[in-house]
């Protein structure tokens, strides 16, 4: 997978697995911090991003990141809090985003998987979503190392 350097959008970018990534883009695979656009509801937390990260560009909402780019992102990471995984998920299938990187579990039960796997079928590339538990917030899978 090959994913152009400007052309990666971090979802719910400034909350504490937000900036973990972010940190990784920048620091360890140096993406230039013009590849990369954040996305943030809180006004609180983008306040502090725009001080810790001051050259990534951080928007309020996703409607806003879109209309800001000429050209698709090929690339999101999900950050977002688990029960919105489902609906930014299937935001980004419709915008036509190819790679999806989502932390934690992917939907909340399986009437969501089953909404994702309707919004793939709708979009005329064959997207990727990968799913990483980086840190165990879910009883439900706990028992995973």
């Amino acid at each position: 997978m090959k994913i152009a350097a400007n052309n990666i959008l971090v979802v719910g970018a400034a909350g504490q697995m937000g900036g973990y990534y972010l940190n990784i883009l920048l620091n360890d695979l140096l993406i230039p911090p013009a590849g990369i656009v954040a996305v943030d509801i809180d006004p609180q937390k983008v306040r502090v991003f725009r001080e810790k990260f001051p050259e990534v560009v951080i928007f309020q909402n996703m409607e806003a990141a879109f209309a800001a780019r000429p050209t698709r992102f090929g690339c999101a990471i999900v950050t977002v809090n688990t029960p919105s995984h489902c609906a930014v998920i299937c935001r980004l299938l419709r915008e036509g985003v190819r790679y999806i990187f989502t932390e934690k579990p992917l939907a909340m039960n399986s009437a969501e998987v089953a909404l994702i796997h309707g919004a793939i079928a709708l979009v005329s590339t064959t997207p990727q979503i990968f799913t990483a538990i980086l840190i165990n917030f879910s009883k439900a899978v706990l028992w995973l190392e």
